[in-house]
């Protein structure tokens, strides 16, 4: 079941090539790939750089009688996971039939684009996010985010601390760089630990994580292959501007009740 920490209300579009459509319509699954791996360099360490920023910079003013040694041990920990663990993403704009990401993603112009309605993930173990760009409010947003995980960080190692490192997580995977704003992102992202942890260690189960470097049974969810996971979802076809008739829908107009129309094609 996803976690919704952005609940999608207009179709989740998705630019791909010709031959990706048919796969994604003959397999009715998707491909999560390991973030690190996209057209974005900076995706992960951005925001590990603005939290670990946000965190070094709190003070007793902040936070009084905060307990600075319990703090850097949080940080280690969260750090430390975030580079011993892959995290896999597949990436949706809530912007549909824009010229940008038809070059950037559907085979420069020549690809389709997939309509997803918005509750089409919602049985996939994830985590739903939309993405945040840098801009003026970043650093103090990620202030507000450190604070929340120091005050509800616990003593290292506990219950507590797994929930605020799965806060401080999300954080940092959903920062990118304002480049990239005119994408209006939202990605579903799976982390998964590279290595089986060992049993008395308590920080392993990040918010849609699964520790033990297998694949979690049941939500769609296939085998991992090349640094990619398969997942299963329901598409609606949508054409680009160009090769539409009358009789097609608008898929980046939705209705007024946020919900999706009854006459996009769907594929089971």
């Amino acid at each position: 079941m996803v976690y919704l920490e952005y609940t999608p209300t207009t179709p989740l579009f998705f630019y791909l090539s010709v031959e990706a459509f048919e796969n994604v319509v003959r397999s009715k699954k998707l491909w999560l790939t390991d973030i690190t791996a996209s057209n974005d360099p900076r995706e992960i360490a951005l925001g590990r750089e603005a939290f670990a920023e946000a965190m070094n910079a709190l003070s007793e003013r902040d936070i009084p009688g905060l307990n600075r040694r319990n703090l850097s041990a949080f940080l280690v920990d969260v750090l430390r996971v975030s580079r011993t663990s892959t995290c896999y993403a597949v990436c949706f704009a809530l912007a549909g039939d824009q010229l940008p990401m038809w070059r950037e993603y559907a085979d420069r112009g020549e690809g389709l684009c997939i309509a997803f309605r918005p509750t089409a993930m919602n049985a996939i173990p994830g985590r739903m996010q939309l993405v945040r760009y840098t801009d003026e409010t970043t650093a103090g947003a990620f202030r507000d985010a450190a604070i929340r995980a120091a005050l509800t960080m616990g003593q290292p190692r506990s219950v507590e601390a797994v929930l605020a490192a799965a806060e401080a997580f999300a954080a940092i995977t959903s920062l990118k760089h304002h480049t990239w704003a005119h994408e209006r992102e939202v990605r579903l992202i799976f982390n998964q630990r590279n290595e089986k942890p060992m049993p008395n260690e308590i920080l392993t189960q990040i918010v849609s994580a699964h520790p033990d470097g297998d694949g979690v049974p049941g939500g769609g969810v296939g085998s991992e292959e090349s640094g990619h996971r398969r997942f299963s979802g329901n598409v609606g076809l949508l054409k680009p501007q160009s090769e539409r008739t009358t009789d097609d829908h608008r898929y980046d107009e939705p209705s007024r009740s946020g919900r999706t129309d009854p006459r996009r094609r769907y594929f089971a």
